[in-house]
């Protein structure tokens, strides 16, 4: 087969900033094409440029910068590059998320997938984004274009379509894939007793506030503990939190516990999780969770959010711990049951390791990725088929 991936997230180095989507791109059409498949990917950028990463080609385009009609003009720029690369290529499967999804060329007698990951409607309604209508208006117009439609995460696929009201055909939860030889258990004894570990942007939805606000009755019961934060701070503003605005929710004797260290590059999170004594990501909000299944192929206890997804992802006691991601307790409490027992910590890294190998590794995930795309890829052929031997074929 050969797949096109819409994707403006693809990495361009190990160590440059990318996020879960350009990830698990990477991962996927990496591993199409270790299985003799062929994978492109199209997407925007500051400059235009072509290279080859581990056989896939990917190819981005100059994005507009005009202020009114950039959005216009980069539909038309990745619909004409598209059409040439199905041309050049006999591309079989077109796969978008739904930030891309107006890029397809919905013409093109190729059958077309949406991978749902949150679309706008679904970041707004959670709160996670201000509304920006002519971006929702797009979406919408495009989620009701394609041949099939995947999802991250059962949660994602279900709040979608409520949203959305959408009636989609047919469907498949296709959760994002780890690579399991980088993200995998170290020597035991690069763990520091009572570190905690936090890693992504300083952002409310992921919960760093209230996982500073659960630190003084962690150290109340574990003087030694410490907390590393790795990950981007945002201009402050609208949940959006600086350094010094968070230290300042601790008492001072509390602050000298906490070190941010910025921005940890994708190939360099293992070390951090390596030291950890647990994992902590008491997300609001989240549509899938990448970086708690690559914590817990490195055999670590995490502690993640109840909400959205993480009952698909981890088995709460078995795998690892849920969390009121609104309760600084019970965060904080999680975090203690584990520092405790260091026992149950092993046990929780053990099956961690283990449910990722067996549902979200990379062999297990692009497998089930393939075997979706011949299914999309039969289904539009016969409905081909049965439109071509239709007596009212004419007016269709």
């Amino acid at each position: 087969m050969n797949i096109c991936y819409l994707c403006s997230e693809y990495p361009t180095t190990a160590s440059a900033s990318h996020g879960g989507i350009g990830t698990s791109v990477q991962i996927l059409a990496r591993g199409m094409c270790a299985r003799g498949h062929k994978a492109f990917v199209v997407g925007t950028g500051p400059q235009r440029r072509e290279w080859t990463d581990q056989d896939v080609r990917i190819s981005y385009q100059r994005a507009s910068r005009l202020p009114i009609l950039r959005v216009f003009v980069n539909i038309v720029n990745a619909r004409r590059i598209l059409r040439k690369m199905i041309s050049n290529y006999s591309i079989d499967l077109l796969e978008a998320t739904e930030s891309n999804a107006a890029f397809i060329p919905f013409d093109v007698p190729i059958p077309k997938l949406i991978k749902l990951r949150g679309n706008h409607r679904f970041h707004t309604f959670y709160g996670c984004v201000r509304t920006r209508w002519s971006r929702a208006a797009l979406e919408e117009w495009a989620l009701r274009k394609p041949n099939a439609i995947g999802a991250i995460s059962k949660f994602v696929l279900e709040e979608t379509i409520r949203l959305s009201k959408l009636q989609p055909g047919i469907t498949r939860v296709l959760p994002n894939a780890v690579d399991t030889a980088l993200f995998c258990p170290r020597d035991s004894g690069l763990i520091e007793s009572d570190l905690i570990v936090f890693v992504g942007t300083l952002y409310h939805i992921k919960g760093i506030d209230k996982l500073i606000d659960g630190m003084p009755l962690i150290l109340k019961n574990r003087p030694g503990a410490r907390l590393i934060v790795a990950g981007r701070a945002p201009k402050p503003g609208r949940g959006r939190f600086s350094q010094s605005e968070l230290k300042a929710r601790l008492e001072p004797e509390f602050r000298s516990r906490i070190e941010f260290i910025g921005f940890v590059p994708h190939d360099r999170l293992r070390d951090l999780f390596a030291s950890a004594a647990v994992c902590v990501f008491p997300s609001a909000m989240e549509t899938f969770g990448n970086v708690a299944i690559e914590a817990m192929a490195c055999g670590r206890p995490v502690v993640f959010t109840r909400l959205g997804p993480g009952p698909e992802i981890i088995e709460d006691g078995i795998s690892g711990l849920l969390c009121d991601p609104y309760d600084p307790s019970d965060i904080a409490n999680k975090i203690l049951r584990v520092l405790g027992d260091p026992d149950f910590a092993v046990r929780l890294g053990q099956h961690a390791r283990k449910r990722v190998v067996e549902s979200f590794s990379a062999d297990v995930i692009i497998e089930k990725n393939i075997a979706f795309y011949e299914e999309c890829i039969e289904r539009f052929k016969a409905e081909k088929d049965a439109r071509k031997r239709s007596p009212f074929r004419r007016w269709f």
